[in-house]
């Protein structure tokens, strides 16, 4: 699997998506305060789209009616969807995602450019 990451540009509000050789050929030094880096997931979504560290997924189980949302995170050595809260009281939870779960999930956003998805 290629190492690439989606860069997200905090000034610009941008993001855009390089390989490890790409960040390297170009100087960019990831250190930079003004850059966020998402690692790729290896995984797909259920409409072919690359996963994304801090994407926000969507996604429904076979035996119920609710949809639910999801941040992809990179915990305890594999990606987690942090689950989204039910109430303000709620601290929400992990959910260790398989790739089942993966393949039934979309992309709705992620956690820079769209955080009000998770609200």
């Amino acid at each position: 699997m290629e190492m690439k990451y989606k860069i997200y540009n905090k000034i610009s509000k941008e993001s855009f998506v390089w390989s490890l050789k790409e960040i390297w050929e170009n100087e960019m030094n990831p250190e930079f305060d003004d850059y966020i880096l998402c690692h790729f997931t290896g995984l797909l979504d259920k409409e072919g789209n690359e996963i994304y560290e801090g994407d926000i997924l969507e996604y429904q189980h076979d035996t119920s009616d609710v949809k639910r949302r999801c941040e992809v995170i990179f915990d305890r050595g594999s990606w987690w969807g942090f689950k989204d809260k039910v109430d303000e009281t709620d601290k929400g939870c992990l959910i260790w995602f398989r790739c089942i779960y993966f393949s039934i999930s979309r992309i709705i956003g992620n956690i820079y450019e769209n955080p009000e998805l998770l609200e």
